[in-house]
């Protein structure tokens, strides 16, 4: 990739593109039909045969569904995009990020032994402008910097790798106003994402960033105004709501992500908050729990919606309910907290509105002399490994399509150039399975021959697992054995068994590459001809479809 031949490919590949977006772009708003076709040729004669047909066919349909969440998104930041932003983000994200970029990392990964991840996270700074409550920042100082040619360095060298996407952070990364701009005029070819607290954020600075077209920003807030300025100072939000006005005026995207309340002035990176919601209620009424419990933040979309969804779905089977909504993390709150905790039936089963909340919930518990997961079985979101592993123990935790939905992101600015939609709209983002750790490893069973065959099966699930061998557990008769479990968990042996392989084989499916086959191996699966089928039965799809449609982020 180092040679003058190789480097005026890149560069003619590069104009050839360029030319073919702007045709795209002053035609999109006249035929949008024809230009989705457009994209996907254009896409197939960049990748050839590096996606199947079926992939290509796959992305058509996706493009041409107006109810598409993708389409919506793509369709209303070219609406209100810059059209110098919009291109060079076209081509930064699809071309240079995608296209080329990913294709010289895997080379990389093969020729280093190494793994080359598709984005570099580097501080400019440590200084920052602000005093926040907790932040390392306050206690590291101001004094450690790179420098333009250290920046600079890593980026030439990122490139060189494959990587053509950075994230700035800090500190507080608009500290180096001047270097940053230097830095994204010398790579125009690179996309640069500024996670910024939004105070040093001005009309020249912004005027630039349009000039340029590879600056995005990521505003960083707390949630309420309230909790916001009680860490980050009086005047925070308001500041914050000053560069979003600000950042719209001059056709900059802004998209909220988690915000207290969906917009109807900007776009909502959101999510599907009742269905995660529904999802937990459903994962601790499997273990035949009766007793739940509900812990989050008053007044916040996201929290809000996640009680309902959870609340309804135990109000549905008949399960007793308790929340606790805080609307601060006092010392106060903690004591309060720590005493609904105690007065809670026990064993209960307790989810939190995030993985934040579930370590405040693992902590308190501690100093209560509350057992996790005997006497309270505790569930996150976010799947944030940090957060989740430092607790003891390790705290289960929802993981959301977040990862794969920003990659059909990046994958579809480049394929996908349409103007059908024009205004705010809301990009769901899916839970998608359970990462389950010890907090959860409490099945409310009392029968301690049933409970005995349930953990039997979940430690032997990949093994050659057979009835006889599970019912030779136990100092019963076969019939007593089977009528016991039945009433139990309304269900037989056998198709406990099968349900827990379809569930192992689903995340198996969207956590790693494998080939099918060797899921199944991995499942306890030894005869490959019926997979398909059992998996329908229980998933509602066939094994290809799930994979493909959690990949599309749909």
């Amino acid at each position: 990739m180092n040679t003058a031949f190789d480097s005026l490919t890149h560069k003619m590949q590069r104009a050839a593109l360029g030319k073919t977006v702007d045709l795209v772009l002053s035609h999109a708003e006249k035929d949008p039909a024809k230009t989705v076709g457009q994209i996907v040729d254009l896409s197939k004669q960049f990748y050839g045969n590096s996606f199947s047909e079926e992939t290509y066919a796959h992305a058509k349909q996706t493009l041409t569904d107006p109810n598409s969440k993708w389409s919506k998104l793509i369709n209303c930041m070219l609406n209100q995009l810059d059209p110098n932003v919009a291109r060079t983000t076209a081509l930064n994200l699809g071309y240079e990020a995608f296209f080329r970029g990913t294709k010289t990392i895997r080379e990389n990964r093969v020729k280093y032994q190494c793994n080359i991840p598709w984005l570099i996270l580097f501080d400019p700074t440590s200084a920052c402008n602000m005093h926040c409550v907790g932040c390392w920042a306050g206690e590291y100082g101001h004094k450690n910097n790179l420098s333009f040619d250290d920046m600079d360095k890593i980026v030439t060298e990122g490139k060189e790798l494959g990587v053509y996407l950075y994230m700035l952070t800090g500190g507080e990364p608009l500290v180096r106003k001047a270097d940053i701009l230097k830095l994204a005029e010398k790579h125009n070819d690179v996309q640069f994402a500024i996670y910024t607290n939004s105070t040093l954020i001005d009309e020249p600075f912004c005027k630039e960033a349009v000039r340029l077209g590879n600056i995005a920003f990521m505003l960083s807030i707390e949630g309420t105004p309230e909790t916001n300025d009680a860490r980050r100072g009086e005047g925070h939000y308001a500041a914050v709501m000053r560069a979003m006005d600000l950042l719209k005026e001059l056709n900059i995207p802004v998209v909220l992500q988690n915000y207290r309340h969906r917009s109807t002035t900007y776009s909502n990176l959101t999510g599907d908050y009742e269905g995660t919601g529904l999802m937990a209620a459903r994962f601790f009424a499997e273990r035949l729990f009766r007793n739940f419990a509900f812990f989050g933040v008053k007044g916040v979309v996201w929290s809000d919606e996640r009680c309902k969804g959870y609340r309804s779905e135990v109000e549905r089977i008949g399960g007793t309910f308790h929340a606790f909504e805080t609307g601060k993390d006092s010392e106060k709150n903690r004591e309060v907290l720590g005493r609904w905790l105690r007065e809670l039936p026990k064993p209960v089963a307790l989810f939190c509105c995030d993985d934040a909340h579930a370590l405040i919930i693992s902590e308190i518990c501690k100093m209560e002399n509350i057992s996790i997961p005997e006497d309270v079985s505790l569930l996150g979101v976010d799947n944030d490994e940090l957060i989740c592993n430092i607790s003891d123990p390790p705290i289960s935790s929802i993981e959301l399509e977040v990862e794969k939905g920003g990659y059909a992101v990046g994958k579809l600015l480049h394929r996908q150039i349409r103007k059908e939609f024009v205004g705010p709209f809301n990009v769901v983002i899916n839970p998608i399975r359970i990462e389950l750790r010890q907090s959860t490893e409490k099945h409310n069973i009392e029968d301690p021959y049933v409970l005995r065959i349930v953990k039997y099966i979940e430690r032997h699930i990949a093994a050659d697992l057979t009835i006889d061998a599970i019912i030779g557990q136990i100092p019963l008769s076969r019939r007593n054995i089977e009528l016991k479990f039945k009433r139990v968990m309304n269900t037989s042996i056998y198709q406990y068994v099968l349900k827990c392989r379809v569930k192992r084989f689903a995340n198996l499916l969207l956590t790693t590459d494998l080939p099918l086959a060797e899921i199944a191996g991995e499942a306890g699966f030894r005869d490959c001809n019926n997979i398909s089928r059992i998996f329908k039965k229980f998933m509602g799809c066939s094994p290809i479809e799930y994979r493909q449609r959690r990949s599309a982020g749909k």
